[in-house]
């Protein structure tokens, strides 16, 4: 018998025969085929006559032998949505590309009548195992799945497989995957004394301003100009002048001409036309400030950040995260957050209701007496606010369980999302600029100009741990 050698790949999908000794000598066929059967090779080994060959042909050590090849899993395809209505009238996705957006369009915003079909979800389909050399059978990978999520205005089938108009009005499809359908409401002047808060759960136009200290909630805002005011969004944000002093948080997109002096939290993509000052952002998106500037503010994007300047000689320097999922962490705080005022305001009504059905026993008690004239007033007016405050308690109860999918639905569309710890400055970024990424941080020593910086991992030597560095590279 010839001195031969086996081995088998890391994957076991493949194995290869190799003739040793000096000079390389092979054996038969019936002689390999016990090697392989020692070493446990049974399925996918080549026909006789091409071991024949090769050991016929056979002519130095380094010749090798394919001898048996399993057969690798099918994948299967993972779950997906189709939508039926545009979910980035925007154009911001063109502008993530490459492309270019007008920042005074307000979007065309597509419209939809009651029982329109929003979506259609396309199941997973499973794979197909495969075989490995040694006969074990090897699982496909199990496929993804998805949910659509329906908010306010919006329906899912029984079957979970689509998703329908429940009212007229405009779709919406907010960044972490909740379809809802907004009716609209006009304000042709400023948000003001004159017309005090907006909450509207819907789309809320508003062609003039929101005016200092002025409260506004909706589903999808568009508005002149946001002065020092709190809004609270779950749809995009269209402001075709500036962003001043504001207070801002929504599941959206936003897009305005220039911020000042704001705080705002999204989980969509920030698009500016012009400057960012004095300013904290938190988004899961990107921020893009690609023909602008952005001065003394703290910026963190998991999408990562573009623009045309960042810092100067004269201002303190910015705070940059890229790659990180603070957004989606500071959106689920704030949910945990209202579960817990709804969860306490619950209690306090459930108290309420105790000592008001107590009260209502003793009056039932009074009523059942002999002799007494029969009054059942006061009794059914306690009734009747027990009934109230039950519904009151049951809604609260079914807000809190919208809050817990939210939370859920934010949390697996953050694990799914990669991030990008990236920064492309078109000018310059200037020194004492701070950035950090998911794995490493850092405070530029110099001015770049034109540049890609992004988080690196440096391949360690043998005995070190795994580096990773912030490298500037030429932007393209």
């Amino acid at each position: 018998m010839g001195a031969m050698e086996i081995t088998v790949s890391e994957d076991n999908l493949t194995a290869f025969l190799r003739l040793t000794g000096d000079p390389p000598t092979g054996g038969t066929v019936q002689e390999i085929k016990a090697l392989l059967d020692s070493h446990g090779i049974r399925y996918g080994i080549v026909p006789d006559e091409v071991i024949e060959e090769y050991l016929a042909a056979f002519s130095k050590k380094t010749d090798v032998l394919e001898i048996a090849r399993g057969k690798p899993p099918l994948p299967g395809t993972d779950a997906h949505i189709i939508y039926y209505f545009d979910t980035d009238p925007l154009k911001i996705g063109a502008l993530r590309h490459g492309g270019t957006i007008d920042y005074r369009d307000r979007g065309q915003i597509p419209q939809v009548k009651k029982g329109t079909l929003l979506a259609r979800k396309e199941p997973a389909t499973a794979g197909k195992p495969g075989m490995d050399v040694f006969g074990v059978e090897i699982r496909p990978p199990q496929p993804k799945d998805v949910k659509i999520r329906c908010g306010k205005g919006a329906v899912k089938s029984e079957d979970g497989l689509r998703a329908h108009a429940t009212q007229n009005g405009e779709p919406n499809l907010s960044h972490d995957g909740k379809l809802s359908v907004f009716p609209r409401l006009l304000i042709s002047g400023d948000v003001d004394m004159k017309s005090g808060h907006v909450e509207f759960d819907g789309d809320v136009d508003i062609r003039g301003s929101v005016q200092d200290g002025f409260r506004v909630q909706a589903g999808r805002l568009i508005a002149g100009e946001i002065l020092r005011s709190d809004i609270t969004v779950s749809g995009d944000i269209v402001v075709s002048g500036g962003i001043i002093g504001a207070t801002i948080r929504g599941d959206g997109n936003l897009k305005a001409r220039f911020i000042h002096h704001a705080r705002i939290q999204l989980l969509g993509d920030i698009v500016v036309e012009k400057e960012v000052i004095d300013s904290d952002i938190t988004t899961n998106g990107a921020f893009l400030v690609q023909e602008g500037k952005i001065f003394n503010s703290r910026v963190s994007a998991k999408g990562g950040i573009e623009a045309e300047q960042i810092g100067s000689d004269e201002s303190r320097p910015c705070f940059l995260s890229v790659g990180l999922d603070e957004g989606a962490r500071a959106k689920i705080e704030h949910l945990k957050e209202l579960k817990k005022k709804k969860r306490a305001k619950r209690k306090k009504l459930e108290r309420v209701v105790e000592k008001l059905q107590s009260l209502s026993r003793k009056l039932l008690k009074k009523t059942a007496e002999p002799g007494k004239a029969l009054d059942r007033e006061p009794l059914e007016r306690v009734e009747t606010k027990i009934k109230k405050l039950q519904e009151k308690v049951d809604e609260l109860k079914s807000e809190r369980n919208t809050l817990n999918q939210d939370i859920n639905g934010i949390h697996e569309w953050s694990q799914s999302s990669g991030g990008s710890p990236v920064i492309k400055v078109h000018g310059a970024i200037y020194a004492h600029t701070s950035i950090r990424a998911p794995h490493t941080s850092t405070e530029l020593m110099t001015n770049f100009t034109r540049s890609r910086i992004s988080e690196k991992r440096i391949s360690p030597s043998e005995g070190h741990r795994e580096v990773w560095k912030m490298v500037a590279a030429p932007l393209k």
